[in-house]
């Protein structure tokens, strides 16, 4: 072809053709050099440790130990750095030491009391002398009965994170039990530490409330003051169940009286005592004194570390997908349900296990009517329940609202089934319905016919 004066040789102009490929070449080399040297784990590998990772997490949170152990030792030998391995297997040793108990299985007991603090030795080398060890530390030598090194494990936890409830809280408890009047002055500290730190909490409230009337302390009235915005939610439940003859707001009323009976008069601190000690009594069987003293009492898995930390992520190859062979999903009309054909005006529709058999059944929100269907014998759906409601309703809500768990059956195999078929995961309460709508809502009570 025709060449112009400004185009170079044809030779020079290969030449620079060739050096751009190379220069390209190399780059493409150097960057595979960098993400090899970058990147020590490539994708196959890394998938691999996150799925045994993710195993060993769901395992541990279902206590299956045994499977779980073995898991979090060799992730913990692969990256011995990584602080995820070395708390989990603590927190597994420490509750497969709950789990087997001093007096069912000695050996077995021993063997695991071993292992766990063999494993939380491993866990203060890689984590330091941190509150989460300690109290980790407290729980195993509660199960195993050594009180002492109990407190001395909860005392170490409070002065490593003096704002941390759960630690004075644990010491509290640990503490008041035993009979030594030092330990009883240590347990007095430590419910005032935790009580400032959770003033909210059910159970410190209603502890310290006892504990300033037992030393008839003067600040009893801030703490009765307090005490009013924490009950009064119960109020109401608590004088409908006992029919009006409990009202707890009039017992704090009472011990502020006694405590100011009138001007230049000392505290009636009998009276006073006595008022606590109704407050105290009718407000402990609830449900939110228990949760409460999770709160401070907290489960060990609250302390499991569910992924490996941003260090991790440093040195693996992880794309953002997988390459993974697609699957064909479809979908089929069912046959028709005659029960359900003649429905009209839905609002709204869920599964629930209405029956406590482990099998489900549908509840139905119409805008007049809430109803039931399930299988009968031969399988067909038919209508189990039904009661009317206002006009106007949009969906309902399912909740035990009665408490009336111990109506739950124990045994949910059906006729002919065996045990590996039944199901595992049931409710074990009959579920009450919140139905709602545009002009308000309706509480159905599910009452079991015995017949």
């Amino acid at each position: 072809g025709l060449m112009t004066q400004d185009s170079p040789p044809p030779k020079k102009r290969r030449f620079w053709i060739f050096g751009l490929v190379l220069v390209l070449l190399l780059a493409a080399v150097g960057g595979g050099l960098w993400t090899w040297y970058r990147f020590r784990v490539w994708p196959q590998e890394t998938r691999q440790v996150l799925q045994r990772k993710n195993l060993a997490v769901a395992y541990l949170e279902n206590e299956q130990f045994e499977k779980c152990d073995p898991l979090l030792v060799e992730l913990g030998e692969e990256w011995p750095s990584e602080l995820l391995p070395a708390r989990n297997l603590a927190i597994s040793r420490v509750l497969k030491v709950k789990a087997t108990g001093p007096t069912i299985a000695p050996e077995k007991f021993a063997k695991a009391l071993a292992d766990a603090q063999v494993a939380l030795e491993r866990l203060r080398t890689l984590e330091g002398d941190t509150a989460v060890v300690q109290l980790l530390t407290g729980r195993l030598a509660g199960y195993a009965d050594n009180d002492e090194a109990r407190i001395k494990a909860y005392t170490e936890a409070a002065k490593l994170d003096p704002q941390s409830p759960a630690a004075w809280g644990e010491l509290f408890v640990a503490a008041r039990a035993s009979s030594d009047p030092v330990r009883q002055i240590q347990a007095r500290e430590a419910l005032k530490r935790a009580y400032a730190l959770q003033p909210g909490n059910l159970f410190l409230l209603l502890e310290m409330l006892s504990l300033q009337a037992q030393q008839k302390d003067k600040q009893l009235a801030n703490t009765l003051t307090e005490a009013r915005k924490v009950v009064a939610p119960f109020a109401g439940a608590i004088s409908r169940r006992s029919r009006g003859r409990v009202e707890i707001l009039k017992f704090i009323d009472e011990a502020l009286s006694a405590l100011h009976p009138g001007e230049d008069q000392p505290p009636e601190w009998n009276r006073v005592s006595l008022q606590v000690a109704y407050l105290v009594n009718v407000l402990r069987p609830e449900n939110a004194h228990q949760r409460d003293l999770s709160r401070i009492q907290r489960y060990e898995l609250e302390y499991l570390i569910s992924d490996f930390s941003p260090e991790f992520y440093e040195v693996v190859y992880l794309p953002d997908t997988f390459d993974a062979p697609p699957i064909t999903v479809t979908f089929q009309p069912l046959d028709a349900v005659p029960a359900f054909e003649q429905l009209s005006d839905i609002r709204q529709a869920q599964f629930i296990d209405f029956e406590l058999d482990g099998q489900l059944e549908v509840l139905v929100v119409r805008d007049a009517a809430v109803e039931v269907f399930g299988r009968n014998d031969k399988q067909e759906w038919e209508s189990l329940a039904v009661a009317d409601v206002p006009a106007g309703m949009k969906g309902a809500i399912t909740a035990d609202l009665d408490r009336d768990f111990q109506e739950a059956p124990t045994d949910f195999h059906q006729p002919g089934e065996t045990e590996e078929k039944s199901p595992g995961i049931c409710l074990d309460a009959d579920p009450d319905f919140v139905v709602y709508g545009d002009n308000g809502m309706v509480i159905l009570k599910n009452v079991l016919d015995h017949n």
